[in-house]
C-alpha cells in the first residue's frame, strides 16, 4: 500500500501547486487594472478552466480511491487459499512442499501431491531458538478448505497446527 500513499501524496502536492499557481494567476488578472473587458473575458475563461481543473483532480481522487479498494480486494482473494503451518521442525535446505505434504498425508490423512501447492515456504528470519512458520498456498480454495477440515476433524494435530489467513491477521482455530 506504499505505492497508494505515494499516489495520494503526489495528488495533494499536483492539487497544493495548481491552486497556489491559479490563485497567483488570478491576483496578477486583477491587479491588471486597464483594459477592463479584455481582462473581464480573461478572469471568465480563468476561472472556467480552474472549475475544469478541480473537477479533474476530484477524478483522479476518486480513481486513486477505486484503486485502492481492487488492489485491497485482489490481495484478499490472493490470501484465501493461504494457510499457515507453524511448530514444524526446521532443518537446513529442507523441502518446505514435501515436508507439508508429508505431515497432511501422515496427521490429517489426506493424499495431496506437492503439486497442488503453489507457494511454500518458511516467513521470516531464522533463530535458533523457535522454528518458523510455513506459508503454504493452494492450487484451489476447496483443497485448502479440505485442509482445513481434515484439520479441525483431528484433535491430535498438537504443534502442526495449520492457522487460515484471513486479511491481514492470523486467525487460530
Amino acid at each position: 500500500m506504499s505505492e497508494y500513499s505515494d499516489l495520494v501524496k503526489i495528488h495533494e502536492s499536483v492539487q497544493e501547486s495548481v491552486t497556489r499557481r491559479m490563485n497567483e494567476v488570478e491576483a496578477q488578472i486583477q491587479s491588471a487594472g486597464q483594459a477592463k473587458d479584455t481582462v473581464a473575458k480573461v478572469a471568465e475563461e480563468f476561472r472556467s478552466f480552474r472549475e475544469l481543473i478541480f473537477k479533474i483532480l476530484g477524478l483522479l481522487r476518486s480513481q486513486i480511491n477505486e484503486c485502492s479498494r481492487r488492489i485491497d480486494d485482489m490481495e484478499t482473494r490472493h490470501r484465501r487459499k493461504a494457510l499457515i503451518f507453524q511448530g514444524l521442525v526446521e532443518a537446513e535446505k529442507e523441502d518446505c512442499k514435501k515436508l507439508i505434504c508429508n505431515v497432511i498425508k501422515s496427521k490429517m490423512s489426506l493424499d495431496i501431491s506437492e503439486s497442488v501447492i503453489t507457494v511454500c515456504h518458511r516467513l521470516g528470519v531464522g533463530q535458533k531458538d523457535h522454528h518458523r512458520p510455513i506459508l503454504v498456498r493452494f492450487n484451489s480454495l476447496d483443497l485448502k478448505a479440505s485442509v482445513w477440515r481434515a484439520k479441525a476433524d483431528q484433535s491430535d494435530l498438537g504443534q502442526y497446527s495449520p492457522r487460515n489467513v484471513i486479511g491481514m491477521e492470523l486467525l487460530v482455530s
